[in-house]
């Protein structure tokens, strides 16, 4: 006797078996948080290996730039805290922090019979930037560093797309700038903080200019 066997067909998409994907901000933030815990248990080497990549990822992240500054300093690696403290001071606020960490790390160069020396682009360019700035505060992609681009290498800007960015004359809030967040406390669509509309290869001209001098006065 023959049984009959019913095959009732599943749909495709029923076998598919969910997968779980964490969000994007999740997956970024696990490195920093792997990075945090090592720097505040004092394991100031392999603190310094994760700030590496963290820096490598996030070039504008001042904090990682001034973590990964003081856990090379921690550990000997002077040289290299120096470079890192030198792009923290440019980017972490309160800036003062370090330059303060920079001085220690200078000192301890000095004591150990290594003097150096580097050029503080920001003292260098003061001046001259006062000179010829028009807007009322930028800190990136603004009139001065788009100004020193078009003296440096014109080619490569293309002023149809500088927008200015809505700001506040206090400056930037804490966090990096986002260019699609909307929410976001330093949103800027074009990447700009501050009116790269306002500069001109004659403004970058006369910055360079200061910054030069200033380079060769220190190496006289």
């Amino acid at each position: 006797m023959r049984r009959r066997i019913r095959v009732i067909p599943i749909p495709l998409i029923l076998l598919v078996i969910p997968i779980v994907i964490p969000h994007t901000g999740a997956l970024l933030a696990q490195p920093s948080q792997a990075a945090d815990s090592l720097y505040q248990a004092g394991a100031f080497a392999a603190a310094a290996e994760a700030y590496e990549a963290l820096a490598r990822a996030h070039p504008d992240s001042g904090r990682v730039w001034y973590r990964l500054g003081n856990s090379l300093y921690r550990t000997g690696r002077h040289d290299a805290a120096v470079e890192a403290l030198e792009h923290a001071t440019a980017t972490f606020q309160p800036a003062s922090y370090a330059h303060y960490l920079l001085a220690q790390v200078y000192a301890e160069l000095a004591r150990l019979g290594i003097h150096m020396e580097y050029t503080n682009l920001v003292a260098a360019l003061s001046d001259a930037e006062r000179s010829v700035v028009e807007q009322e505060a930028g800190s990136h992609a603004d009139e001065i560093e788009t100004s020193l681009m078009l003296a440096i290498a014109p080619e490569l800007v293309d002023m149809t797309r500088a927008e200015p960015m809505p700001f506040s004359p206090a400056g930037p809030a804490r966090g990096p700038l986002s260019p699609d967040d909307p929410s976001a406390p330093n949103y800027a669509p074009s990447g700009s903080f501050g009116d790269p509309t306002l500069a001109t290869p004659d403004k970058g001209s006369r910055v360079l200019t200061a910054i030069l001098a200033d380079m060769v006065e220190a190496a006289e």
